[in-house]
């Protein structure tokens, strides 16, 4: 008891205010207006005196006698992402007015009608509208709210109201296993929806009488109705199914009153709204039980779309239906991860196309979730930062992404990551390229195996990609090399290839030395190529000898002919090597000829130095009005001697920077 003096029985105590408890229980005294003076606490027990200990806590505040202030809205205001449900409304007492005994709280969509919105009468400053005021809010909404206080000498409403928007509407959820247990004190849990399709206010809560979750202490629970028949639904949030695995939905319930169950069904649809058209029943009990009941649905038939999950509740007079433990998973997860096949990149000479990355990612055939994304990641300073990722993008039966062009002289280390759909990821190893003019062309690295033909002589062809093709630049060939095993002779020949054809654009004879690696140097030869392949041949490689070979190269560009068949090689390639520049077509003058006579009688050609020349191709004909013109010779400075025996001949000079040729 609050009271105004110390009691004693000829001068009672007024009692101000009152509380009754048991033993081991708490009581709550009323807020109480008390104006200045002395007051005391008085504890009485009953039906007998004797000894009690308890702990008092009281706090007091000053109350001011006169009408109350507006109140001053706290939060939400004007904030932008607020969860469906789970948040109150805040407020303070003005200190410019009197203190309130009690509060009208407004909320509306509508800003303009705002006071004929919902309201709700509460007696604190702190309100929670989806618990305490049962309003079912959606996302992307916008609402407004204000507060009235009042007390015995008048009231006051706070004019400004404040906003609040409910957050964006979630995006389907794709990470999978997904489990619901209904623990946290939020209900309906995020993007879960509650629909009441009857005209009694009860539907489906939070419930703590039981619990299927080891150590938990909740459950779902839609109770039987009795006046009138019930019609609830619980909707899941969207879930976005791959489009491969042995998806399921898996969940456990239990009823009261078992056997008076009218119907426990699920649905599946597309919508958070019960009345639209996808909805189509899945599953409907046909054992209510006392005991918690494990049920599993496959969702086979909704691979590869979206999905919501509806456990709809209809009776009159019925069952309690309680669902806990829900979950959607792939029964047969996929454990293992996608594997990677990539053949690394060249070096090149091309610092003005990008670079095309090609690789095979596959998943495994018996729990084949699917790649979900494949990221390529690359850095041009030795991995001291890398790029944001890149894309690789299904092309076929590849993934493909382009690193951009980089300038000469870079050095490019990349690799390749890949993730299936149940989250299982793979790292590629780390690759890397050098952009360089001249570049060497490798396959293979080191090898001491050799391969031949045996009892025939062969030719060993090794195709390589132009990376210039198509840029306006033209390959030139400036070197090739080669290990044989033993010393012998052959040809080396270089072609051109379009995809069909095969041509020859160089050919000279080679001696090749014993387990030694040579190269043979081709940069006083125009060898060009502007096709979009060329292949380095050695012919005619005698039956006694053979070619260093990487049997690890999985690049398979390697090819032999014997008895003039083409053959292709598996299982390795040629350790042959293309050195390559890039040459730009350019305009070139015109060589103007004086000729004169040697010591010895024999024409000496003599011409001037033509710039961005470099070489002159000398021409000669004994009829210079028709079309026979024989190639003399390439020479690389601007005279030529003749030393031919016929009578008369005629001469022409063209200069040529690698590709045209100005007579």
């Amino acid at each position: 008891f609050i009271v105004n003096s110390v009691p004693d029985p000829l001068n009672p105590a007024t009692v101000l205010a009152s509380a009754f408890s048991g033993n081991g229980t708490n009581a709550y005294l009323p807020n109480t207006i008390l104006a200045s003076g002395t007051y005391h606490i008085l504890i009485s027990t009953w039906p007998n005196p004797q000894s009690a200990q308890f702990l008092l806590n009281l706090s007091a505040v000053p109350y001011v006698a006169s009408a109350p202030a507006a109140p001053i809205l706290l939060s939400p205001v004007g904030a932008n992402d607020i969860p469906r449900s789970g948040f109150t409304l805040d407020w303070a007492i003005s200190p410019s007015g009197g203190t309130p005994h009690y509060y009208d709280v407004y909320l509306s969509m509508n800003q303009a009608n705002l006071l004929n919105g919902h309201c709700f009468q509460v007696s604190g400053t702190s309100f929670d509208p989806a618990a305490q005021g049962n309003l079912v809010f959606d996302y992307n909404q916008q609402w407004f709210w204000t507060v009235k206080a009042f007390n015995d000498l008048g009231s006051a409403l706070q004019e400004d109201p404040a906003s609040f928007s409910i957050r964006n509407t979630p995006p389907p959820i794709a990470n999978f296993p997904f489990f619901e247990d209904f623990e946290s004190t939020t209900f309906p849990p995020e993007d879960w929806y509650i629909s009441n399709q009857d005209t009694n206010p009860l539907t489906w809560t939070r419930d703590q009488q039981r619990n299927h979750s080891p150590g938990g202490g909740a459950s779902a629970l839609h109770r039987f109705e009795s006046s009138n028949f019930a019609h609830g639904w619980m909707i899941s949030p969207a879930f976005q199914l791959p489009e491969r695995g042995a998806y399921v939905l898996n969940f456990w319930y239990s009823n009261s009153y078992p056997t008076y169950m009218h119907s426990n069904a699920v649905w599946i649809g597309t919508s958070n709204d019960p009345s639209h058209g996808s909805w189509t029943e899945i599953w409907s009990s046909n054992n209510a039980s006392a005991d918690w009941v494990n049920t599993e649905l496959s969702l086979a038939s909704y691979l590869g779309t979206t999905i919501r999950v509806a456990f709809v509740y209809q009776g009159r007079d019925a069952d309690h239906w309680y669902l806990d433990d829900i979950s959607v998973l792939n029964a047969f997860p996929d454990t293992s991860p996608p594997t990677i096949s990539h053949l690394p990149l060249l070096n090149t000479p091309n610092p003005d196309s990008a670079y095309s990355v090609t690789a095979q990612i596959l998943e495994e055939d018996l729990h084949d979730s699917g790649v979900a994304f494949a990221k390529l990641y690359f850095s041009t300073n030795e991995g001291a930062t890398w790029s944001p990722a890149i894309p690789l993008l299904p092309q076929a039966e590849d993934f493909v992404a382009q690193i951009p062009a980089q300038a000469l002289g870079t050095t490019i280390r990349y690799y390749i990551l890949a993730q299936d759909h149940e989250g299982n990821s793979v790292q590629s190893p780390l690759y890397s390229f050098t952009v360089e003019d001249p570049a060497w062309l490798r396959y293979g690295q080191d090898s001491t195996n050799y391969t031949s033909f045996t009892g025939t002589s062969f030719t060993a062809y090794l195709l390589f990609a132009n990376p210039f093709f198509g840029s306006g630049t033209i390959l030139r060939l400036l070197a090739t090399d080669v290990t044989a095993f033993s010393d012998s002779q052959a040809d080396l020949v270089i072609y051109s290839y379009d995809g069909s054809n095969l041509s020859p654009v160089h050919t000279q004879s080679v001696n090749f030395a014993a387990r030694t690696l040579q190269t043979f140097d081709l940069s006083s030869r125009l060898v060009l190529i502007d096709t979009p392949y060329f292949f380095v041949a050695y012919e005619n490689i005698p039956t006694t000898n053979s070619l260093l070979f990487d049997n690890d190269s999985n690049y398979q560009k390697s090819f032999v002919k014997i008895a003039g068949e083409l053959i292709e090689v598996y299982g390795g390639d040629w350790l042959f090597g293309a050195h390559i520049s890039g040459i730009i077509t350019q305009e070139t003058g015109s060589p103007v000829l004086s000729i004169s006579l040697d010591a010895s009688a024999r024409p000496v050609l003599n011409w001037q130095a033509i710039q961005n020349a470099y070489a002159y191709r000398v021409w000669g004909s004994t009829d210079p009005q028709g079309n026979a013109w024989t190639e003399l010779a390439l020479v690389f400075n601007n005279s030529y001697t003749y030393h031919g025996n016929e009578d008369m001949m005629f001469f022409r000079v063209t200069d040529d920077d690698g590709i045209v040729s100005a007579p």
